[in-house]
């Protein structure tokens, strides 16, 4: 369903879609690579996939470790994330991972998502 709804949007013109990790199966580290790999692998090679981390809702964390695979192996469909963890520190760490490899892709970025976030995470990332 994910792929299919991400494949409506983009050929209806979407700049980019944001996604989710899978929450009822193989809530894995691994699994979540392959679900997200899955939905890049199945989208235009110009389509733009956005990473939501919201722990909170999904009960499964986007770890480092995943988004580096993500971005080392798919490089610019993994066009940014929004992060509605809460998490300061997680935020930093995946918003300097991503300012050096999306600094020339002015489109994308790292979307901050709990308010309490707003001003704190743009001054992290105010030289990108």
């Amino acid at each position: 369903e994910t792929i299919e709804l991400s494949r409506f949007a983009v050929e209806h013109g979407a700049a980019g879609i944001l996604v989710a990790p899978p929450w009822y199966y193989d809530a894995t580290p691994a699994g979540t690579a392959r679900y997200f790999g899955a939905v890049i692998e199945a989208l235009p090679a110009d389509a733009r996939v956005f990473l939501y981390h919201i722990p909170a809702q999904t009960g499964v964390p986007i770890e480092d470790e995943t988004i580096r695979e993500l971005r080392d192996r798919y490089g610019p469909p993994v066009a940014g994330a929004k992060d509605s963890s809460g998490d300061l520190e997680h935020a930093t760490r995946f918003a300097d991972f991503h300012n050096d490899r999306l600094a020339p892709l002015a489109a994308e970025m790292v979307a901050w998502g709990p308010d309490v976030l707003i001003a704190p995470g743009p001054a992290s990332v105010a030289a990108g």
